[in-house]
């Protein structure tokens, strides 16, 4: 009888035992949930990545700072130079040796490549700073939240028409499917509401000299011209055109509202005119304690593009939390996707694609200047 009781004891010792160590191991690992991030830290047009970047490290410390008991957040980063088959590596390296329970990724040919990844892997794809049309749409691990060139470019050629009576345009855009899908939504939307395109150029991310492109645009007699590419070639498009004797309007969407662009082009930057999202005023608490804690940490004034940064992760480190890293969880909750950020609301669409409003902006004196309100 002592004997079993010695063994009883000895079995609940054991249990005890394992059962503590079980649930050490599933605090360590509730404490490790991450959240992944592919960007272009190191290509040609790094500003978009940083900013992006810049926004989620303050959103994960921030929820971390008010999380006391639950899951923590890392940010997982990594850095694919510009090239999609780093992309590859870095998604396949988050998803399966990192064990992130979601990837974002930033732009367009770097992004896309991810999607069938994302499908086999089953891991959610957050997309921003991406313009693709229907990049939502391609398998339901696959979700958007960035306006694309069908939310972007229909509104900037249908201001040409009506409030700068302009019927004749060219377009010169990346040869890409950023570019390429920008200039199809605005050829078309410009020519079914009466207006003609009389050029289009492309050029890769790799020009840097667009004189004969212009002088092609300059003798089409075009009254505007609508340009779609990265920081390098939206600053030699504007610069050599000018140089070259272009006097009518440059029109385009965010891609030329980034700082970088705006202070290589200084005084050269009046007059262009360009499609974005609705910036919400951000004095609210939420907006405060956003501000306050990017000066703190990084010591200047956030962009647009930080709050973007933010906003996005405002709303996925409480789903990553709450889903306690279940990828498929997560993808569900996404899907349903309807929070208030530091943005305004942010609503998931049925193609996966974040809804927001897009506004028209003027560039004036070097600052934006809103022109579709009267």
């Amino acid at each position: 009888m002592k004997l079993n009781k010695k063994m009883a004891a000895l079995i609940l010792l054991i249990v005890l035992v394992v059962s503590v160590g079980y649930w050490m191991t599933q605090r360590e690992r509730v404490k490790e949930l991450k959240i992944g991030a592919i960007l272009a830290l190191t290509s040609s047009y790094p500003s978009w990545s940083e900013s992006i970047r810049d926004g989620l490290a303050v959103a994960v410390e921030r929820h971390n700072s008010m999380t006391n008991d639950g899951p923590k957040i890392q940010l997982a980063i990594e850095d694919n130079k510009g090239k999609p088959e780093a992309s590859i590596s870095a998604f396949l390296k988050l998803a399966t040796q990192d064990q992130a329970s979601l990837i974002i990724s930033t732009h367009t040919p770097l992004s896309q490549v991810l999607q069938p990844i994302a499908l086999e892997q089953e891991t959610p794809l957050v997309g921003t700073v991406v313009s693709a049309v229907g990049f939502g749409e391609a398998n339901q691990w696959s979700f958007l939240d960035w306006p694309s060139q069908d939310d972007l470019s229909p509104p900037i050629a249908k201001y040409a028409l009506n409030e700068l009576n302009a019927t004749k345009a060219a377009t010169i855009v990346v040869n890409d499917d950023y570019g390429l899908s920008g200039a199809k939504q605005f050829t078309s939307t410009f020519e079914s509401n009466g207006g003609k395109v009389l050029l289009s150029e492309t050029f890769s991310n790799e020009d840097t000299d667009l004189r004969s492109r212009m002088s092609k645009i300059i003798d089409s007699n075009a009254e505007i011209v609508y340009v779609v590419g990265r920081e390098t070639q939206l600053i030699a498009a504007v610069r050599q055109g000018r140089e070259l004797g272009f006097e009518g309007h440059y029109v385009g969407v965010n891609a030329f509202d980034v700082a970088a662009i705006w202070e290589a082009l200084g005084e050269e930057s009046n007059g262009v005119i360009f499609s974005n999202i609705e910036i919400l005023d951000t004095n609210d608490a939420s907006g405060a304690g956003f501000h306050q804690a990017f000066r703190s940490k990084f010591g200047r004034e956030p962009s647009w593009i930080n709050m973007y940064g933010y906003s996005i992760g405002e709303y996925l480190c409480p789903i990553v939390s709450s889903a306690d890293g279940d990828r498929k969880a997560i993808r569900d909750q996404l899907a349903k996707l309807n929070r208030e950020t530091i943005r305004g609301n942010v609503k998931m669409s049925p193609v996966r694609s974040v809804e927001m409003p897009i506004a028209i902006f003027r560039r004036q004196k070097e600052k934006n200047v809103r022109v579709d309100v009267k």
